[in-house]
């Protein structure tokens, strides 16, 4: 397991970009609780069951800006994303998350004194693939 995500990066399938995060986080996958209380209640208690739909949650990245990127080509583009993680010592290959979705969001930071960078919201609309690191 790589100790940090530097090298990390993000790979837009259809649009062919590729950006170098520099940190993220995911609000992760949920379900809904489904109430399945009855009149034959007789302890208290409200029972649940999950939903079956799982929610993909969204990503929220800063990476690197590239002033030559024009994002009015991947915003709200549904395609396949890929998040690459750094190299672990001792395998060949990075642990990967693949899953259809869309960039919600792209703002840019351009500071005169320290690197361009972008704030991107990507939106998870299907199911991830874990691949791990070999």
């Amino acid at each position: 397991m790589a100790d940090t995500f530097f090298g990390g990066s993000i790979t837009l399938g259809t649009t062919g970009e590729s950006f170098q995060i520099l940190e993220g986080d995911r609000s992760g996958m949920s379900v809904e609780d489904i109430d399945v209380k009855h009149g034959a209640v007789t302890d208290g208690f409200i029972p649940y069951i999950p939903s079956d739909l799982v929610e993909g949650g969204e990503y929220s990245f800063t990476v690197m800006h590239d002033p030559d990127v024009d994002e009015t080509n991947f915003v709200g583009v549904l395609q396949t994303i890929t998040i690459t993680y750094p190299l672990p010592a001792g395998k060949t290959t990075p642990a990967t998350r693949s899953f259809t979705g869309y960039i919600k969001e792209y703002g840019e930071s351009l500071p005169i004194d320290d690197k361009m960078t972008a704030e991107i919201t990507v939106k998870v609309a299907g199911k991830v693939t874990v691949t791990p690191s070999a």
